[in-house]
């Protein structure tokens, strides 16, 4: 793996229903999925994109990172912890070479409602849901550009401005903190 120039963490799912109903064991492993393989698979492609100085890493999180739903809750938190990551990561690898962004999909139209919580709000995600080609689209030009964050608004989102306020309060708060701790 010493020459990956590009790392996309795709991975990720989710399950339906209220936090008392859903298991430890399954939240464990969405934890696991979600928001630890993406940081696993950075901390071993890493070093070499350093000493390279270049490559880029993608991470696709959700719009729940900044939307969190009550029937997503473990969901939201994972992805709103990798948008942390995401965001902490572009900060630090400005300086060597390395570009780091976010991709911010709403629902998208792949398996991830097959999971059997799903099963009475198939309907309303396949409703809400943007054609994955967008989703790649979007990755494509995070590749191009190593822009910090790039919305794939869903249907529910049809405007991304919705999302960018906190967008522009975090590129404030993370562009004073990095001159901070350089």
């Amino acid at each position: 793996y010493k020459d990956i120039d590009i790392l996309v963490n795709n991975a990720g799912f989710g399950i339906y229903g209220s936090f008392l109903e859903t298991s430890l064991e399954e939240e464990e492993y969405m934890v696991r999925t979600n928001l630890l393989a993406p940081i696993y698979f950075t901390k071993l492609i890493l070093p070499r994109m350093i000493s390279r100085r270049s490559g880029s890493i993608v991470n696709v999180v959700s719009e729940a990172a900044y939307v969190s739903s009550p029937t997503l809750l473990v969901y939201s938190a994972t992805k709103s912890a990798l948008a942390s990551f995401t965001n902490g990561l572009w900060a630090e690898m400005r300086k060597y070479g390395v570009k780091v962004s976010g991709i911010y999909p709403g629902p998208v139209k792949t398996n991830f409602t097959s999971h059997p919580s799903f099963k009475d709000a198939k309907d309303s995600f396949s409703r809400f849901s943007v054609e994955p080609e967008k989703v790649a689209r979007a990755v494509i030009k995070a590749i191009k550009t190593g822009k910090r964050e790039i919305y794939v608004p869903s249907k529910i989102f049809l405007d991304p401005y919705f999302l960018k306020f906190s967008y522009i309060m975090q590129s404030i708060t993370y562009r004073i903190v990095s001159k901070i701790f350089e």
